[in-house]
């Protein structure tokens, strides 16, 4: 018989533990509902306890499967963390996460290099982790920003690869970063000093020469100093201060070489024949008179002639000759006013002027009719009466070629020789030069 049960749960007070059951909660024979039960003394009741038969747990507040007491079985360290429960280095970074979870000094590695950010100098460069020299570029040569020179805090790129780096402010730098067989240029004009290298400098203290390709000392810039007119010299050869050897000198500049040249002093500005003549130059009747200011083209060889090139049978007035206008006024006493190479003064004789002035007209409209109608060709005199020879005994009894050469005259053909030493002869078809070998057309 039930004398006294305060918590009307069916078990009399002397016999129930549990005193003050909640009203209608089932007991066991303790007298105990669920709500006041604790089975492993955690003082967690076991409808509260989520472990009620280990007294190291009793609340998972994550839901992950570990208790919250972290010293409990199976304890949770982060127990607000339901990715995370255990933290093996105890840096404060769950295993789950910590890229190196038995290092308490790394947790995160951002670039996933295997080096953790906080060791890492380049935490967000995958090829980059240390820079030892402190240059801002990592010292992983195969790396982004590689650093070719690691211990040189003054250097860092080297693109060409020739161990100079390309910092023109660092140690031992190249200034010539392009070019891997190059690093110095002391006179600063774009060609390295290493005369083993690509573009060397052979003048590398003389900013306005690099090349000298004959190697005759004179450099290939035409516009710098000591420049070489004659930039392909043989070897060996023997030069002027221009370049040039005996072979290619050009004194006149005309573009033909003074072996060549049968008139050396050209004037400058002058186009020269293929002889290294220019128009002033060129005196075909062999009157002394320039073609280009002689009024009578054709004058006959040894002819007086006046400053036009006219003679007395072209029209020409010697007033002071008296009637002999037409002669060579060679004197019997050895006397010779008539070279053919001497000009008259100019007559004072209005009528004279008059004449002249005639003759001048004439006679330029002859010349400006044989200038259109010649064409200047080379021909090669070939059968018989084209070609004439000089012989030795030609000149016998002549002081010079030349007066043998005037010696020859006749009707049909005029031979001279001009101011330059060339020898000339007019026929009925043109006029020829003698190279040496044969009359050649002109």
């Amino acid at each position: 018989m039930i004398i006294n049960d305060g918590d009307d749960d069916g078990v009399a007070d002397e016999n129930d533990d549990c005193p003050n059951t909640p009203t209608g909660e089932p007991v066991d024979p303790n007298g105990c509902a669920s709500s006041q039960t604790d089975s492993d003394g955690d003082g967690w009741s076991d409808s509260n306890d989520e472990w009620p038969n280990d007294p190291s747990q009793w609340v998972d507040s994550d839901g992950d499967g570990h208790g919250d007491n972290s010293s409990g079985t199976n304890g949770d360290a982060f127990p607000d963390d339901s990715s995370e429960w255990s933290d093996s280095d105890g840096d404060g970074c769950g295993d789950n996460s910590d890229a190196f979870p038995e290092d308490s000094n790394e947790c995160i590695d951002s670039d996933g290099d295997g080096v953790g950010d906080n060791t890492d100098i380049f935490p967000n460069t995958v090829s980059q982790w240390a820079d030892a020299d402190g240059d801002g570029c990592g010292d992983n040569p195969d790396g982004i920003s590689g650093d070719q020179f690691p211990e040189d805090a003054t250097q860092c790129i080297d693109a060409d690869g020739d161990g100079h780096g390309d910092n023109l402010s660092g140690n031992n730098p190249d200034e010539l970063p392009e070019n891997p067989t190059q690093w110095m240029d002391i006179d600063g004009d774009g060609y390295g000093d290493n005369l083993n290298g690509s573009d060397a400098d052979r003048y590398p203290i003389d900013p306005t020469q690099w090349f000298d390709r004959d190697g005759d000392g004179y450099g290939d810039n035409l516009d710098g100093t000591n420049p070489d007119s004659c930039p392909d010299t043989p070897p060996m050869s023997v030069v002027d201060g221009n370049g040039c050897s005996a072979d290619e000198r050009d004194s006149d500049g005309d573009g033909v070489n003074d072996n060549a040249d049968l008139c050396p002093s050209t004037p400058s500005g002058e186009t020269p024949n293929i002889y290294g003549c220019g128009a002033s130059q060129l005196d075909n009747d062999g009157d002394g008179i320039p073609n280009v200011s002689d009024d009578c083209a054709l004058t006959a060889l040894g002819a007086r002639v006046d400053e036009y090139g006219c003679s007395a049978a072209q029209g020409a007035v010697f007033p002071n000759d008296g009637a002999d206008n037409g002669s060579t006024n060679s004197s019997d006493d050895g006397g010779d006013d008539t070279d053919s190479g001497n000009q008259v003064s100019d007559s004072s004789s209005s009528g004279g002027e008059g004449f002249w002035s005639g003759v001048i007209l004439t006679f330029s409209i002859v010349i400006v009719l044989l200038a259109l109608g010649g064409a200047v060709a080379v021909v090669t005199l070939r059968g018989k009466g084209d070609v004439a020879d000089f012989e030795d005994d030609e000149y016998e009894g002549h002081e010079t070629i030349g007066q043998a050469i005037h010696s020859e005259e006749s009707a049909n053909e005029q031979r001279w020789q001009d101011s330059n030493g060339v020898n000339w002869c007019r026929m009925e078809d043109g006029t020829y030069r003698w190279d040496g070998n044969q009359w050649i057309r002109q």
